[in-house]
């Protein structure tokens, strides 16, 4: 995937993309239904977070909480980071909604690897592929700075994230 995002072709973000749905206000929010549609993220980080956090939850081994904890505490910050964006859609507040996104799927890789193939192999990941995550969104946004934008790495993150999980969903039953 390094190899892919790095010989592909550059993927610029298309001009349309900050051209949302709804763009009606409500309430004097502007873009109202996508910034508040932000709650079921905060919701679900919140009660995943005291969950968690409040020993409802059983582990193993308690390291194992650690991608847990990542994944929902980057849902309530794509719960902020996402509203943020969608009250004025541009490039620059479309970082802080990517940038939490991709803490999260990581995050959540990372459990899967824990629960999957060992404990110690994905709390050793976490970080690695958290700084990876970041990394790509960080790339886009320079990218973008410097005129020549390109989503490429992001994009190949984000679908070969989902694969694996996939892939560890079918060939390694928890």
């Amino acid at each position: 995937c390094i190899v892919a995002a790095l010989v592909a072709p550059a993927l610029p973000q298309p001009g349309t993309y900050h051209a949302f749905a709804d763009q009606r206000g409500a309430l004097g929010i502007p873009n109202f239904g996508d910034v508040a549609s932000n709650a079921g993220f905060l919701i679900a980080g919140l009660a995943g977070l005291a969950i968690v956090l409040g020993g409802r939850a059983r582990f193993e081994f308690s390291s194992e909480r650690w991608p847990w904890i990542v994944f929902f505490a980057g849902l309530v910050l794509t719960a902020f980071g996402s509203a943020y964006y969608h009250l004025a859609p541009d490039n620059e507040r479309l970082f802080w909604d990517r940038l939490p996104i991709t803490v999260a799927l990581m995050a959540l890789l990372s459990s899967q690897i824990v629960e999957r193939i060992g404990v110690r192999v994905g709390v050793a990941l976490l970080v690695p592929m958290l700084v990876i995550g970041a990394a790509t969104v960080v790339y886009w946004r320079a990218t973008e700075l410097a005129g020549a934008g390109n989503l490429m790495p992001y994009v190949i993150l984000q679908g070969y994230t989902v694969l694996i999980m996939l892939w560890l969903a079918l060939a390694l039953p928890s």
